[in-house]
């Protein structure tokens, strides 16, 4: 991947926590790195999600957006997503 930074920079906006409900969530791409097959077939994908962190909380998390991004890795991990800017 490159020469890409962690994170793809600061937080674009600010969102509704879905733990303690203030309007002080910010979300930024980060890259994800988790294991996907069984056993000695186990590989080891990375992809780029959306985080989203709260600064009233201190909570950090993903949504749905993230979870269909891991399963699309996993489906079709030698395919190059492009994501908006």
């Amino acid at each position: 991947m490159g020469n890409v930074a962690e994170t793809t920079g600061e937080a674009t906006k600010f969102l509704k926590c879905d733990c303690c409900d203030a309007m002080t969530a910010s979300e930024r791409w980060e890259w994800d790195t988790f294991a996907h097959g069984p056993g000695p077939n186990r590989v080891e994908l990375k992809v780029l999600v959306p985080v989203i962190y709260c600064s009233s909380c201190d909570l950090a998390f993903t949504d749905h957006r993230a979870e269909e991004l891991r399963e699309n890795a996993a489906r079709e991990p030698w395919i190059t997503i492009k994501f908006p800017t």
